[in-house]
């Protein structure tokens, strides 16, 4: 009972990478996120479009 923490330590880690914790950490891609950016998307484009009427 020296060390009762040493096979806990020695063990492979919960997480593959430890980054992905950090709250300035970016994904490379979104899964079961395509609606949500397509319709966030959509958004921005009609806005654009709208903005670009008004100036002609």
């Amino acid at each position: 009972m020296e060390n009762m923490f040493q096979d806990f330590t020695t063990e492979s880690a919960i997480f593959e990478n430890k980054e992905v914790l950090r709250p300035n950490y970016i994904p490379e891609n979104l899964p079961h996120r395509v609606k949500q950016i397509k319709s966030g998307f959509r958004g921005v484009i009609i806005y654009l479009n709208m903005s670009n009427e008004v100036a002609k």
